[in-house]
């Protein structure tokens, strides 16, 4: 008589046999039934029904479902032995059968046996082909026979352990005004897994009100259109306003309290189930949205469904978001002054599950102007990039756009009331304008016309997000190809630009989406541009009234992992550096190192990334997102002096490889350039720890005498006159994760301009963090005051205080503060008790670890051996130490015959448990920091349960400097002492350069400093020689470097002028013709060829450039 899927296994009632379950009819729950093997019995309210569920364990010991399999078994050994009769089975047919417990005492029938009805039992207790899921206890399931064979209640089976999963498909329901958010907070174990808990899709959870006369109303039904695993939320839209609809029609007043039921009913797991969670909601309005504060820079997300829930994401330095309201947030920062110049992207997120039909808005405030972005509804992540940029030390604040986001107004900003502020700067007061002044998103969009009174569209943002940017480029061949296919002229893809004639909608790469997601995430890719029209080809953000045939080709180099994580733009940039890597490439040499190439170029072109908020530092990243239009500034050299020639040339199609090669390595500055870093410090480091060191790109002219720090993070570093950084303040990764300082060096001739370094703060565990735990099997005549086992566990960043033990079972049990678990009593009788249970946590002065639930099992006697682990603590680069000893607790019923180890060929043990590490082993901080080795002993009854030694590798800072061949620089002869020759790279290692050394035949006129700048030491002469080999090393506290090769050539200085000679010549007239040679004037023609020589203007002679003189006239 039950309806599914309603379907309840329920405990045994009042008398036995009961089933409990209800139905659905329309918009009311009608009935809630109770079926008695007696008696029936109806009730119809909600409550009651509840009520009779809850508190069956406190009444009842033996229930249905909870009894296995008992016609295999004539002892039943349980609690109730003594106290009730089993009826004899009655044979129901294909081996099943039904009996009754009978009460010893009155008679009463107290549970009723029916295998029909008991599989979710039997999934637990037997090895039955119900059997899909089976605990697994150290590969022992006998605890699991035991309970089904012994007929262990399920409300005692609860306290051994499956309460997770007996209780699986817990939930927590919140309601707001604009959504329905459901949690699952079921728990995970080893019996319960995370997929034993997951509500399952193509389920659904339906919300019911109870009304004042105790009537149950369906208000809605939700569908989960994907699995909800443990741990995750989902929300639905709309859920309060129909749940208002139905109260105004029962004429229930808003503001009362009304109780709401959420019930999922669908797969939990691998089963059918179903889950109830009731909480209460107030209907009465909620108060108004508060009223936005104003601010230099302001976001404003609206949309119009309210059963929709959008987030609003601004990742600005100082941004607040200060309103979040149904169809509406807003986020703003308050002064510009406080936003360094880079990318900041603004993305829209969709929290609830409902999809979205209408398109959606996005309002963008900059100190000049007000812009409204028509979103379409299916486009949801990065919606734009706000732009900032300083200009004669005023911040000036572009847009950069999605090409799928529409731009449909744009007006200027409403300025402040009475002028412009004192001293003529940009200051916005709450009264200098209204949100009134903003025109409603459904504002009319330019168009041809004009109608809204606005500019030309394609002339308001900065479209080039995914583009190739020289112009853009339209209609122009692209291709995509791995380092192999390029190698051998083979393309993964072939295709063109998009076509247009505006900014945002040419030049758009359009690789297939599906094809990127097949790229191996490490692999190197080169995407190849040429051809196509250049809309906009001075780079002014309009469109040009002729475009310019494109003769050039432009490549971008990327990772797989960057091409499906970012839009690259293809600009002048990337083709800089794939000028640089371009023979590494075709030589095949290794991807990484081109990788590491690309990013040392990046830090030598660019003093900060695109996007400061972004993790990480500058990397070759950075070219793909740079934009001509927009970061001119960051760059190190001088746009058009240095950059616009090189584009000059690729599109006259030629050679730009030594132009790319001067610009990266020879940095025409007399000034310093200071390269951008990363450096990673742990927080709570200690005060005045160095953390790196300002790396010098170019000292300039003379020598640097001094670093300054700016920024709103320089107060808590210092960096002292070497370059060198180090903390000012304790850091808290819980306070902030990441800083960024700007560094400026000064020489004779001036400041640096400033260089953004990056600091990344490391979490350290505060609280501590239970890893693991070890011990045997324990066995019921083990004396008080035995160590049985080892708790492992990170004790944070303070020590431990005290480790906690509760449970059910804690009197047994001691742990100590090396996490040591002793007994603190002896066991019960094998026969009596088998499982013990315990929680444990461990405690430090900043909190507490969560809890950790362990179980020790007992046996009658102890056959093997049991054995202890440890941890411990090895400098790397170490090999044949003593490391620890593994201590045998109890031999067993013989003696240990051997030891075993697993988990390294680097360690070995003894058969005295003693474990070494070996000869051979390459103990590697670098490769490996830390180890965990299974080790076990063996007795003549076979091998002990495994436990764990733990080892950590202490890092002993070994990396010398390197330094790279292959560098040819040039110089005029006769340059003056200290001039800069050029750069060669250095990689630090693990500690600064101290010094390098130059040596080779001519090696004493040529130096080199810490950074890699060569700089001339003595006499050049081209005519004495006209290159020099030189040989150098990079010496740090750790070592030497390898030795590198630099070749300098010398260009010639013209030094010598032509010497003439005086003739005298005596000839007869008649000997005298035209052209005939009369002698030689010409002695030496010096440095160069001769270009001219000249005679007295009113000569009748000439003379040739070799120094013949001959008659010219008669």
């Amino acid at each position: 008589g039950l309806h599914e899927p309603f379907e309840k296994y329920m405990r045994g009632g009042e008398h036995g046999g009961e089933a409990i379950g209800f139905y659905v009819s329309g918009s009311t729950v009608e009935d809630y039934l109770h079926f008695d093997t007696t008696e029936n019995k109806r009730y119809n309210n909600f409550n009651e029904y509840m009520t009779t569920e809850a508190n069956y364990t406190s009444t009842h010991f033996v229930s249905d479902d909870t009894m296995s399999s008992l016609t295999s078994n004539s002892d039943y050994v349980h609690p109730n032995k003594y106290d009730v009769t089993q009826t004899e089975p009655e044979h129901l047919g294909f081996g099943k059968y039904k009996s009754y417990y009978i009460s010893n005492d009155n008679g009463r029938k107290l549970g009723i046996h029916l295998d029909t009805y008991m599989i979710k039992s039997l999934k637990m207790y037997t090895d039955s082909s119900y059997n899909p899921i089976v605990a697994k206890f150290d590969g022992d399931n006998s605890v699991l026979k035991d309970n089904g064979r012994e007929l262990i209640p399920r409300a005692i089976a609860n306290a051994a352990g499956f309460v997770n999963y007996f209780f699986r498909g817990r939930m927590e329901a919140t309601m707001t005004p604009c959504s329905l958010t459901i949690k699952n907070v079921s728990k995970v174990d080893y019996v319960a897994s995370s997929e034993t808990v997951t509500f399952k899709e193509e389920g659904a959870f339906g919300v019911y009100v109870e009304l004042p006369n105790k009537m149950v109303h369906l208000v809605t039904k939700l569908p989960l259109d994907k699995n909800l695993d443990v741990n995750q939320s989902v929300s639905f839209g709309g859920v309060k306003q129909k749940l208002q609809t139905l109260l105004k029609e029962q004429n229930l007043p808003l503001d009362d309290s009304y109780p709401l039921t959420v019930i999922y009913d669908g797969d939990i797991g691998t089963e059918r189930g179903i889950s109830v969670k009731k909480f209460e909601s107030t209907m009465q309005e909620e108060e108004p949205t508060p009223e936005p504060t104003r601010g230099e820079v302001e976001v404003i997300l609206s949309w119009s469904d309210p059963s929709v829930d959008l987030d609003l994401e601004l990742d600005m330095p100082q941004s607040i978001r200060d309103v979040q309201a149904c169809t509406m947030e807003h986020a703003y920062v308050t002064s510009g002054f406080e936003i360094y110049p880079g990318h900041y992207p603004v993305n829209v997120t969709k929290i609830s599950e409902r999809e979205m039909v209408e398109k959606y808005f996005v309002t963008i405030i900059t100190p000049d102007e007000i812009k409204v972005l028509e979103i379409d509804a299916n486009t949801i992540g990065h919606i734009a990039d706000i732009v900032v940029r300083y200009i004669n030390n005023q911040p000036v604040i572009d847009l950069e756009i999605e090409p799928t986001v529409n731009l449909v107004f744009r007006s200027p900003r409403p300025r402040p009331i009475g002028g412009s502020g004192s001293g003529g700067g940009r200051s916005y007061t709450p009264s200098s304008y209204r949100y009134t002044d903003i025109p409603s998103p459904i504002a009319s969009p330019c168009s041809p016309a004009k109608s809204c009174g606005c500019m030309d569209c394609e002339y308001m943002v900065v479209p080039y997000i995914g583009q190739v940017i020289k112009g853009p480029l339209s209609g122009a061949d692209i291709s995509l190809s791995s380092a192999e296919g390029y190698r051998n002229d083979t393309a993964l893809y072939s295709g063109k630009t998009s076509e247009g004639i505006k900014l945002y909608t040419a030049g758009l790469l359009n690789i297939p989406a599906e094809l990127i997601e097949t790229l191996d995430d490490d692999g190197l890719y080169i995407i190849k541009v040429s051809g196509g029209m250049d809309i906009d080809r001075n780079d002014d953000m309009k469109v040009d009234n002729v475009f310019t045939e494109n003769y050039a080709t432009l490549h971008a180099v990327l990772s797989g992992a960057d091409l499906k994580s970012i839009k690259p733009k293809v600009s002048i940039l990337t083709e800089i550096a794939y000028q640089i890597i371009h023979d590494s490439l075709i030589s095949g040499e290794e991807e990484q190192k081109i990788f590491d190439t690309l990013d040392d170029v990046a830090k030598r072109l660019l003093r900060v990334k695109i996007y400061p908020t972004s993790s990480g530092g500058l990397s070759h990243i950075d070219l793909a997102h740079w934009l001509p239009t927009l970061d001119r500034e960051i760059l190190f050299a001088n746009y058009d002096n240095r950059i616009v020639p090189i584009v000059d040339k690729l599109q006259d199609n030629q050679d730009i490889y030594q132009d790319a090669y001067d610009l990266v390595y020879y940095p025409e500055s007399i000034i310093p350039m200071i390269q951008s870093s990363l450096f990673n410090v742990e927080e709570h480091t200690e005060l005045n720890t160095v953390i790196g060191k300002a790396k010098v790109l170019n000292e300039g002219a003379s020598p640097i005498t001094n670093f300054i720090l700016s920024g709103s993070d320089a107060d808590l570093f210092d960096i002292d006159s070497n370059g060198t950084i180090s903390v000012k303040t304790e850091l808290d990764y819980e306070m902030q994760q990441r800083y960024t300082i700007y560094v400026r060096a000064q020489n004779s001739q001036g400041y640096s301009e400033s260089t953004a370094i990056y600091i990344q703060v490391k979490d350290i565990l505060d609280a501590p963090v239970i890893t693991s735990f070890s011990a045997p099997v324990l066995y019921s005549s083990l004396p008080e005051g035995t160590n049985i086992g080892k708790l492992s566990f990170d004790p944070g960043t303070a020590p431990v205080s005290t480790i906690e033990v509760n449970g059910r079972d804690s009197i047994y049990f001691e742990i100590d503060l090396e996490g040591n678990i002793i007994l603190s009593r002896t066991l019960e009788n094998y026969l009596v008790k088998k499982v013990y249970h315990i929680e444990v946590a461990v405690v430090n002065g900043h909190g507490s670890s969560r809890l950790a639930s362990i179980e020790f099992n007992v046996s009658d006697r102890q056959e093997l051996p049991i054995i202890k682990g440890f941890d411990a603590d090895i400098t790397e680069n170490t090999t044949e130490v003593f490391i620890g000893k593994v201590e045998v607790l109890n031999t067993g019923l013989s003696d240990v015959d051997y030891f075993g180890l697993s988990g390294s060929e680097y360690f070995r043990i003894n058969n005295m448990g003693e474990v070494y590490i070996t000869q051979n082993a390459d103990i590697d901080f670098e490769k490996q920091q830390q180890y965990r080795l299974n080790v076990w002993a063996h007795n003549s009854y076979g091998d002990s349960k495994n436990v764990v030694v733990a080892i950590k590798v202490n890092n002993i800072p070994d990396t010398p400097p390197t330094t790279y061949n292959s560098y040819d620089l040039s110089i005029d002869e006769n340059s003056q002492m200290g001039l800069t020759v050029g750069s060669v790279r250095l990689d630090e290692g693990e500690a600064p350069v101290d010094s390098v050394t130059v040596t080779g035949i001519d090696g004493a006129l040529f130096s080199i400093d810490r950074s890699g700048v060569v700089h001339v030491n003595g006499n050049l002469d081209y005519e004495k020689d006209k290159s020099h080999l030189l040989h150098y090393t990079a010496t740090s506290l750790l070592g030497t470097s390898n030795e590198s090769n630099l070749t300098i050539h010398i260009k010639n200085i013209p030094e010598y002028v032509p010497t003439l000679r005086s003739i005298s010549v005596t000839r007869h007239l008649y000997e005298l013709f035209m052209e005939n040679s009369i002698g030689m004037i010409l002695v030496d023609s010096g440095d160069t060829p001769i270009e001219n020589i000249k005679l007295s203007p009113d000569s009748p002679f000439g003379v040739h450039n070799d120094g013949t003189v001959f008659l010219t006239s008669e």
